[in-house]
């Protein structure tokens, strides 16, 4: 779904530009054929928001607009997005279009400035318990695709100078997020990691509203959906749906509580299942939740961070079976397939239990 780490569409939108000497907004058709810088920052009471008359923003701009235009001209360039000024966030549509263009945006953009308004100049981002390690810019949704899709990130402090790059902090922020540093420097594609893990990445991260849970992770999974605030978490089970549509990835099934490493399983299999959760206060889920093949929130996928995809032709060989190709069918019911199934017994109880064999 990302060759090359690159575009999750092949059709750009239109997007805003901030002219970073008179703070005019300008039209661009063609945003990867435009050199222009973005920026990255946690929310906190924007209150510069898009103006559509003449587009144009108020010769008053905020202190946080004045400072990023005043970096990316120091730089050398002319434009700049930001999201605090650049979407009409009242039009539904103009900001379902641009929710789905951002990976894109960040990808193209010559360079990602991120603002770090809680972390000093002085601080030291390698040390143990620096300000920069846990700045609230690595727990937010939106930044993960903010740090993923850049080729080029600069940090800023929060007097606006320069912490460094992306790639000259690579190790801390993996330490940080989890985050392999390949990934980081895109030296790997997306595409070498399987969804469970690229989930898991957002799995400690927060957003404002439930439905970003779903909308801020397209980019990173390289999927299209429409925007539709008030759905709930029926964002998430929509994108799980898109996931499936275009790949046989089936980590996207190994949610939830797993076994710890050092168990030992007899012949009889284990007790019960949940008797051997890494967080047996969570057994008590609702049944209905439970029975779902797909997770509610990436916190779901909290302990998948090392679930990896096996290929089609290694998940044959080990189980000595011919395997097709799964096919998914989402019906209102839920979703359709098939998969190798081992039967097994309860120790205790004797009741049968059924085990779906997953591709990872």
């Amino acid at each position: 779904m990302h060759a090359d780490a690159t575009d999750v569409t092949t059709e750009y939108s239109y997007m805003r530009l901030l002219d970073t000497s008179t703070a005019e907004l300008l039209w661009v058709n063609e945003p990867r054929h435009v050199s222009y810088a973005i920026v990255s920052h946690v929310w906190v009471h924007e209150g510069q928001g898009y103006k559509g008359k003449n587009n144009t923003i108020p010769a008053a701009v905020s202190e946080k607009i004045r400072r990023c235009c005043a970096v990316a001209r120091e730089h050398g360039f002319e434009r700049i997005w930001i999201d605090s000024c650049c979407i009409d966030r009242e039009s539904s549509s103009e900001l379902s279009e641009a929710i789905n263009s951002m990976y894109n945006w960040y990808l193209h953009a010559k360079v990602c400035y991120v603002y770090l308004a809680d972390v000093e100049y002085a601080d030291d981002p390698a040390a143990r318990g620096s300000q920069f390690r846990r700045s609230q810019w690595f727990c937010r949704g939106w930044t993960l695709q903010e740090l993923i899709a850049p080729r080029v990130l600069v940090f800023l402090s929060k007097d606006w100078r320069i912490l460094g790059t992306k790639t000259m902090l690579a190790s801390v922020i993996e330490e940080v997020t989890g985050i392999d540093r390949a990934i980081l420097t895109h030296e790997r594609s997306l595409d070498t990691v399987s969804i469970a893990k690229r989930i898991s990445w957002a799995s400690r991260r927060r957003t404002t509203r439930v439905e970003d849970e779903a909308y801020s992770l397209m980019g990173v999974l390289g999927v299209n959906l429409p925007a539709i605030y008030g759905e709930g978490r029926l964002a998430f089970i929509r994108l799980q749906e898109e996931v499936i549509k275009q790949t046989s990835d089936q980590t996207l099934f190994a949610w939830g509580p797993t076994l710890r490493d050092n168990v030992e399983l007899d012949d009889d299999f284990p007790e019960e299942p949940a008797y051997f959760w890494e967080q047996p206060e969570e057994a008590v889920w609702e049944e209905l939740y439970m029975r779902n093949l797909f997770a509610l929130s990436p916190r779901d996928f909290a302990s998948a961070g090392r679930v990896t995809s096996l290929s089609r032709h290694t998940f044959c060989e080990q189980l000595q079976l011919a395997c097709p190709l799964p096919d998914y069918t989402v019906t209102g019911h839920g979703v359709r397939t098939t998969v190798p199934i081992l039967s097994a017994k309860s120790k205790h109880s004797g009741d049968p239990i059924e085990l779906a064999i997953l591709s990872c």
